[in-house]
């Protein structure tokens, strides 16, 4: 994905106006290599060199600038209006001068910050600035706002190519104790419960060795019955 010469020379203007003279337009400003994207440090956070682009179809445009702390000292830069997607411009921590373009009013910027730079102040062209942003965001929400509802079923059925309803059989749940029944132990299966019958040894009498009874009722130990 190749950045195309428009785009290109509207940064070699950019870095002119801002006094940016690091970046090696021998690369190409799309391709993520560290001279346009430095990766950023954790222990220096207020340090970004970034430039970020969006392409489509082998073209690829410049959508986001990020120059935080890079000790700038030109002016804010008119020629930001010629990159026409660009949503981001971060200059903060730099000692940039000037007053703000008019022609940034005609950009499609979402997000400004160049805090902790010295400005001269024009309340004039701030408010121009400010008020097209403001109608912008408007229209944003009118178009939004116009858009036909869309049930969520219609999305799914649009997906999904058999619309018949599926359904399936739940069987009741057979031994089920209710809150409060009493035992705590558990339900035992059939198959547990024929292993159970069938390892299970018969009474058996102590005293003569008989099953069916114990040794208080033993037979032999009672005597002949009266009859």
């Amino acid at each position: 994905m190749f950045c195309c010469y428009l785009a290109v020379n509207a940064l070699k203007e950019i870095a002119k106006q801002l006094g940016k003279e690091d970046w090696d337009f021998s690369l190409n400003p799309c391709d993520g290599n560290p001279n346009w994207n430095t990766p950023t440090n954790q222990n220096l956070p207020r340090l970004q060199n970034v430039v970020n682009c969006s392409c489509l179809d082998d073209a690829c445009h410049v959508v986001n600038i990020s120059l935080m702390g890079q000790d700038l000292g030109g002016v804010l830069p008119s020629s930001l209006a010629k990159l026409p997607s660009i949503k981001m411009i971060n200059l903060a921590f730099n000692y940039l001068n000037g007053t703000i373009p008019n022609d940034w009013a005609s950009t499609k910027l979402e997000f400004i910050e160049y805090i902790v730079n010295k400005l001269v102040t024009d309340m004039r062209k701030l408010s121009i600035f400010r008020d097209t942003l403001k109608n912008l965001m408007e229209q944003t929400d009118v178009d939004t706002r116009d858009r036909p509802l869309v049930k969520q079923k219609d999305i799914v059925s649009s997906f999904v190519p058999n619309n018949e309803e599926l359904t399936s059989d739940v069987r009741v749940p057979s031994g089920i104790r209710n809150k409060g029944s009493g035992s705590h132990k558990r339900f035992k299966s059939k198959r547990e419960q024929a292993i159970s019958r069938m390892g299970k040894r018969s009474r058996g009498c102590h005293a003569c060795g008989q099953a069916g009874h114990d040794r208080r009722t033993c037979p032999a130990l009672r005597g002949p019955q009266k009859t």
